[in-house]
């Protein structure tokens, strides 16, 4: 018999918040979790999950109130009504799946107004009635990331807070063989599985690759950063390599950059297979 570990409600994987989530459709669920771990991708997985639902992606720091619903003049019943944008792609009839990205950063009216919709009865959207087999769901940042996010009371009690746990190496390499990463950098992550640590777990306080709100710095290791610059290292045979490590010190940090050139070095100089 399989042992299951139970972590008593700390943290969840992805997959285990999309069940959640599909198997609850109606709550409004807030995955938070640190930069770049993954949080948005749930948005392709739930899509090919329920392929007969329509998807919109809304980029909540970046929307003003005439992104989400905007006033229109009924001249016979003399009122006015709101209509929802067409990036919610409600017009077309069908249940939706929406994303709030990043909702904990956008501007106190933009969230305002997009409570109706996070209703557990009789959501709306301006004002028209959202399907009632739509999901929506909401992502953010742990308020300990230190980047901005801000939840109210009234909104927070509309929600349900779902903390995402950062995959570990064995969790990102499984994702990355069926992802086309490039195969060095899969290597490289399972040489140095320290890369894909938390800073919100013991012994972490001095690893030079990970984001830490202690220890800010520009850019760092993490499952984002690492398929950015699996497309640097594919290419690298076409740079020189100035511009490998110039690019890759963009992507992954001073020192995840270093290790991981040192890494590849070592890699071009083994003789092939014939």
């Amino acid at each position: 018999m399989t042992k299951t570990t139970v972590r008593f409600g700390t943290t969840l994987t992805l997959d285990q918040a999309a069940e959640v989530i599909l198997h609850t459709p109606k709550n409004r669920y807030f995955l938070q979790g640190e930069p770049g771990i993954g949080k948005s991708s749930l948005l392709k997985a739930l899509s090919a999950r329920l392929p007969e639902h329509e998807v919109a992606y809304i980029d909540c720091p970046n929307m003003d109130l005439g992104d989400i619903a905007m006033p229109v003049i009924d001249h016979e019943a003399k009122v006015t009504r709101y209509y929802p944008n067409s990036r919610f792609n409600m017009h077309k009839g069908k249940p939706i799946i929406a994303m709030y990205d990043e909702f904990t950063k956008a501007p106190q009216p933009v969230q305002n107004m997009l409570h109706p919709s996070l209703e557990v009865a009789n959501p709306r959207l301006g004002d028209l009635p959202i399907h009632e087999d739509s999901i929506i769901f909401l992502t953010g940042n742990l308020s300990s990331d230190g980047i901005g996010d801000n939840l109210k009371a009234h909104s927070r009690n509309r929600i349900i807070p779902l903390t995402i746990s950062k995959p570990d190496a064995g969790q990102w390499l499984g994702w990355a063989v069926n992802n086309d990463i490039e195969p060095v950098v899969m290597a490289f992550v399972s040489e140095y599985p320290r890369v894909l640590a938390s800073y919100t777990e013991d012994g972490q306080e001095d690893n030079p690759y990970i984001y830490n709100p202690r220890l800010p710095k520009q850019a760092f290791v993490s499952p984002r950063s690492l398929e950015r610059v699996s497309n640097i290292v594919r290419v690298r045979s076409a740079l020189d390599a100035e511009s490998v490590i110039h690019a890759t010190r963009g992507a992954i940090g001073e020192s995840g950059a270093r290790d991981m050139q040192a890494f590849i070095d070592y890699q071009d100089q083994l003789p092939t297979r014939e």
